[in-house]
């Protein structure tokens, strides 16, 4: 899909609610910063019926030359594009940009895929005040406005697991908040997920990936080793009742 301009004949982007700076992180502009129709689109996937998600939208430097029969003929389909975007369907899940309105469910996932965490490690409301295993649908919203992007792992229409990522460090994808719910777990999707940021992150011209994980969480930072990812540095912080380990992985 590189370099190929795209006419967008219906303002389908637009019908979904995304706050103004997750609209800006997205697709590059929002409703007052509207382009004009050709535009280049690098990367992405569509979503199931619900517009662009995801997509790098940049206004080519000079006009559009009106395609020829050839190039008519073999550029991709709607249907098409789909399809090689969205591979992950066809093994009965999909991958989604979350809007404000996910923000309850949001909250719920990652609520529930923390709740062991929590219990194992003796994190309470008091002492971890708005950390993921009691995070809220406020928090969230509060996140998307702050330009983090959320992903949605679902599958039979039903929400499994999410991922965040926020992209304001240059060079870097910072990604928070992986959720599994239990019942989901062993199932490679958070492996899936993983990898679904990291394409996301090549795709922003992004060159690494870097995240905090508890440092007390032993098992997870080996789960983590085994995607590939390094140990920055360990740090504690006064607010936080663990410490925090940063890790980091280069993309190829």
């Amino acid at each position: 899909m590189k370099n190929r301009n795209w006419e967008l004949i219906e303002d389908e982007i637009f019908k979904r609610n995304y706050p103004t700076a997750v609209r800006r992180e997205l697709f590059g502009f929002t409703d007052t910063e509207r382009p004009a129709a050709h535009w280049e689109c690098e990367g992405g996937s569509l979503g199931r019926g619900e517009g662009i998600s995801g997509f790098l939208l940049r206004k080519p430097k000079h006009p559009p030359a009106p395609p020829s029969k050839g190039d008519l003929a073999h550029r991709p389909s709607v249907s098409q594009v789909s399809n090689k975007m969205n591979r992950s369907a066809s093994m009965g899940y999909t991958i989604r940009g979350a809007d404000w309105t996910d923000a309850e469910l949001l909250a719920d996932v990652i609520r529930r895929a923390f709740a062991d965490v929590a219990q194992r490690f003796g994190l309470t409301p008091e002492n971890c005040s708005g950390e993921s295993p009691f995070i809220t649908s406020g928090l969230v919203s509060a996140d998307m406005e702050d330009g983090i992007v959320y992903y949605l792992l679902e599958e039979d229409g039903k929400a499994c697991g999410c991922i965040a990522a926020g992209t304001k460090i240059p060079d870097v994808l910072y990604l928070k908040r992986l959720s599994v719910v239990p019942e989901y777990r062993r199932r490679g999707f958070g492996r899936a997920l993983m990898h679904y940021a990291a394409e996301r992150a090549k795709t922003l011209g992004k060159h690494r990936v870097e995240f905090g994980t508890m440092t007390e969480n032993m098992g997870l930072t080996r789960w983590y080793e085994g995607q590939g990812f390094s140990v920055k540095e360990t740090r504690r912080f006064e607010h936080l009742p663990f410490g925090v380990t940063f890790m980091h992985k280069t993309l190829e």
